[in-house]
C-alpha cells in the first residue's frame, strides 16, 4: 500500500528528481491538486499516468473514502504536492491524515535547498512542527521515509532513526 508524497519543482520542471519521476511512473493513480499543471509536468517527462485524480479542499472527503480501500488493496498511489500556498510560505500537502495515517509507508522526497526550510520545520522538534502539516503524518501500523538531496537536508541537523 505505499503512498509517495512527490514534491515537485514549482517553476522549472527539469527540476524534478529521478526518484519522483519512477514514483510518477509506477504509480496506478497519481494524486494532484491541480490534474491540468500536473498533466504538464507528466506530460515533460513522458509519464502516462494509469489514472490521474484530483485531490483538494473541496473532495478531500468524498476522495479519502475512495482512496483508502484502493491502498489496502494494495494499489500504489503518488501524491502530487505543488500548489504553492503564500501565506504558509509553502506548497500545501491536500489529502486527509487518516488516509496518510493509514498507510503502511509514506515517503516524502524533496530536492533542492529551497525545500531545507520546510523540511528542518517538519524534522527538527524545536522548530515548532505541531503547525506543519508533514509533522502530523505518524502512520498508525507503518512508517515515514524521508529521502532528501543534500540541498533540502542542509538545515537538518539531527539524524533520524
Amino acid at each position: 500500500m505505499p503512498l509517495a508524497v512527490c514534491a515537485t519543482p514549482i517553476g522549472n520542471l527539469a527540476d524534478v528528481t529521478l526518484r519522483v519521476l519512477e514514483e510518477l511512473r509506477e504509480a496506478d493513480a497519481v494524486l494532484c491538486e491541480d490534474t491540468r499543471r500536473t498533466r504538464i509536468l507528466l506530460d515533460r517527462h513522458g509519464i502516462r499516468a494509469r489514472r490521474l485524480v484530483s485531490l483538494h479542499r473541496h473532495n478531500e472527503a468524498r476522495r479519502t473514502a475512495e482512496l483508502v480501500p484502493l491502498l489496502l488493496a494494495g494499489e500504489r498511489h503518488a501524491l502530487v504536492s505543488a500548489n504553492w500556498v503564500a501565506s504558509v510560505q509553502t506548497t500545501r500537502i491536500t489529502m486527509t491524515l487518516p488516509l496518510l495515517n493509514a498507510a503502511r509507508q509514506v515517503m516524502f522526497l524533496a530536492t533542492g535547498m529551497d525545500k531545507a526550510p520546510a523540511v528542518r520545520r517538519v524534522l527538527a522538534p524545536s522548530a515548532g512542527t505541531a503547525t506543519v502539516p508533514a509533522a502530523r503524518v505518524q502512520p498508525d501500523d507503518g512508517r515515514v521515509d524521508w529521502i532528501l538531496d543534500a540541498g533540502a537536508a542542509s538545515l537538518v541537523t539531527t539524524v533520524m532513526p
